[in-house]
């Protein structure tokens, strides 16, 4: 999908990690989320289109016309269950993709398969690695 940050001080560091703020556009035909795991479908960004490496967390909000709410969803699953200690997991897997879900806020419900979104842009938020 095509996204844009949205002015040049992005990303930028914060301590050890970097943030982005930038813009994503819907996709031209949208599929519903899977709930597995991993969970599939829905409108998938990457690391890439924030000018990072890796996401620990993306915080969506709403879309340009506030008719849609955004979740994101990491594509491996929840990573918290994968890192901390008693875990069984390590540190450092953070992800580089992020699933999210489009909701319509009148209704609360997702939005239906195949519809096009590519006329709507949500801006996002970004926390990462170095």
């Amino acid at each position: 999908m095509a996204s844009s940050i949205i002015n040049a001080d992005y990303p930028q560091s914060w301590g050890n990690k970097r943030v982005a703020v930038w813009y994503h556009k819907g996709p031209a035909s949208y599929t519903v989320v899977t709930v597995a795991s991993p969970p599939t479908g829905g409108d998938p960004v990457t690391d890439t289109e924030a000018g990072m490496r890796y996401f620990d967390y993306i915080d969506p909000g709403c879309s340009d016309n506030a008719q849609y709410r955004i979740e994101a969803i990491p594509s491996f699953g929840n990573p918290s269950q994968a890192q901390g200690a008693g875990q069984g997991g390590t540190q450092g897997s953070a992800q580089r993709s992020w699933i999210l879900r489009w909701m319509v806020v009148s209704t609360g419900l997702e939005v239906a398969g195949g519809v096009n979104l590519s006329s709507r842009t949500v801006r996002l938020f970004g926390i990462g690695v170095k």
